[in-house]
């Protein structure tokens, strides 16, 4: 089912403002972003469109899998705070087979805060994550010591 959303959030946003002229004084709504951590599948891109003032989706892919969500910007006195909401890769186990160590990524939903660049910006974004929910949990894979709360880190370029 989550692999429906990204495509079709991604297509709505755009979809939204196809038919709208294009203002060059205004900065530009769309940027990639590169970067290590949840929001990039552990290591790799996003795409990111700014759909407003206030919201952002994005959708990338990483060495781990696919990553989608949307940054809100609850204030418009510090532009550059977010709150977001995302699907992606989240807890990593590694087990024993025959002594060959197979390394397992597993998905869910994580919530974070954060800062990144203004719209049509370049800059660095950092994100402090909680993981909601994970596959992992749902096969016991997950342990006690493990934290939700990971670290995430990227640099953006706005077109």
């Amino acid at each position: 089912m989550f692999k429906y959303v990204a495509p079709l959030c991604l297509s709505l946003a755009v979809s939204a403002h196809a038919g709208e002229p294009v203002d060059i004084s205004q900065p530009s709504k769309l940027s990639i972003s590169t970067g290590l951590g949840i929001p990039y599948g552990i290591l790799g891109a996003n795409l990111n469109y700014r759909s407003s003032d206030a919201a952002e989706y994005f959708a990338g892919i990483g060495s781990w899998g696919p990553s989608f969500g949307v940054r809100f910007f609850p204030s418009e006195q510090t532009p550059t705070f977010h709150a977001s909401l995302f699907y992606g890769p989240n807890v990593f186990v590694t087990t024993c087979y025959s002594c060959d160590d197979i390394e397992e990524g597993y998905s869910g939903l994580n919530a974070s805060l954060g800062v990144s660049p203004e719209a049509g910006q370049d800059g660095w974004e950092f994100d402090v994550i909680l993981i909601l929910t994970s596959a992992a949990y749902e096969e016991d894979y997950y342990e006690e010591e493990d934290s939700n709360i990971k670290l995430s880190f990227g640099y953006r370029w706005g077109f």
